[in-house]
Parts: structure tokens; C-alpha cells; sequence
């Protein structure tokens, strides 16, 4: 018969520590990544609404596929420039870059 040891808090939290820090700094890009694509999405999802326009739709008039525009919406593929030049036209959006100071 095998005993388990118990750990303290301390070594419960050093461990999920350790296992979220644990990212390498490729896999962290990649994450940063999908967030600002799922930003400028999210933003474009919220005027396809208003507009009732379907993804289907959205493909047409940017001239792509409806398979790559839910590609898009599902996180398998990111959002490029050009497509999302298109989006922003055929949707009268106009994106904008705001800096701020970094908060790492």
C-alpha cells in the first residue's frame, strides 16, 4: 500500500505556477495573435448584426469563401490584413490604433 503525501498550499500554488509560466515565447505570440484577432472579429460579428448580414454574405462582397470566413469566426485561421481591409469597407468601419504605454 502506497501513501500519498499531501502538499502545502504554498507548493499547490508554485506548481500551477510553474505549469501556466511555462509558455514558450512562440506559443505566447500566438495567443497574443488570436486575441487581436478575435477583437477586430468581435467588432465586425457586432456590425454584421446591426446590418443583418450573414457570414455567407460577408464572403461574397469580400470576395472569399464562406468556409474561410468561418474559419475566421472559429479561431482555425487568422484574420490578414487585406481581408480585413475588405471587411472594414463593406461594413463602413474604420478601425483605429489607440497606443498605450505597456502594462507587462
Amino acid at each position: 500500500m502506497t501513501t500519498r503525501k499531501s502538499l502545502t498550499p504554498n507548493q499547490i500554488k508554485n506548481s500551477f505556477d510553474e505549469l501556466f509560466n511555462s509558455f514558450t515565447d512562440e506559443e505566447l505570440l500566438d495567443q497574443e495573435a488570436r486575441l487581436l484577432s478575435f477583437r477586430f472579429l468581435s467588432e465586425i460579428e457586432s456590425a454584421m448584426e446591426q446590418q443583418k448580414m450573414s457570414k455567407k454574405l460577408l464572403a461574397d462582397k469580400v470576395n472569399t469563401s464562406a468556409s474561410y470566413i468561418t474559419q475566421l469566426f472559429r479561431g482555425d485561421r487568422l484574420l490578414n490584413f487585406n481581408i480585413l481591409a475588405k471587411m472594414q469597407r463593406v461594413l463602413g468601419l474604420k478601425f483605429e490604433i489607440i497606443r498605450k504605454e505597456d502594462q507587462f
